[in-house]
């Protein structure tokens, strides 16, 4: 079945077409979810939500064929609010003069395993998590990040620039 198939069997209440949309995609909505939060048992339960939110709301989809980035949207965003309702980030704080500058040098990504990338993510400090992950892995820009997560845009990209120099430096040393 096409995703537009599945939305018009989900908004007749199949709750096959859900189970079908569940397989192919619940991966992807738990890595959103997952990549914001780091914590495996919350960002299951945000996938499952997320899930159970499409089925509430498949009548109100305009856009059957966009349900998968609809559903990462809410996933991403669900994770957030799970964050901000524990206040469990810690973002460092900047001065809105301080503008952060990436540095000049090449990256070795490509001598790097993704595993060992993805190893290296989750043991930065949240705050540095938090802004490369979204940054890299859910494709959003400093002021998109800024609003979700209630910081300057000069913050973000500050966050980004400390957050991929470490990752790096982690990286490098791993490697060495």
């Amino acid at each position: 079945m096409t995703t537009t198939e599945i939305i018009q069997e989900l908004r007749k209440g199949n709750t096959d077409a859900l189970m079908e949309l569940y397989r192919d995609h619940a991966s992807t909505i738990f890595a959103s979810a997952y990549s914001v939060l780091n914590n495996k048992v919350l960002a299951e339960d945000i996938c499952h939500n997320c899930f159970l939110k499409l089925f509430e709301k498949a009548h109100e989809l305009k856009t059957p064929d966009q349900v998968l980035s609809w559903m990462r949207t809410v996933a991403r965003n669900e994770a957030l609010m799970e964050l901000r309702k524990n206040k469990r980030f810690d973002l460092l704080h900047e001065d809105g003069n301080e503008l952060a500058q990436e540095e000049a040098t090449e990256d070795k990504w490509e001598n790097w395993k993704a595993s060992d990338v993805i190893d290296a993510i989750k043991q930065l400090p949240e705050g540095y998590r938090l802004v490369l992950s979204l940054y890299l892995l859910e494709s959003l820009s400093h002021e998109e990040i800024a609003l979700a997560l209630k910081i300057a845009p000069s913050t973000s990209r500050s966050q980004y620039a400390r957050g991929r120099k470490k990752l790096i430096e982690n990286l490098t040393l791993n490697y060495e």
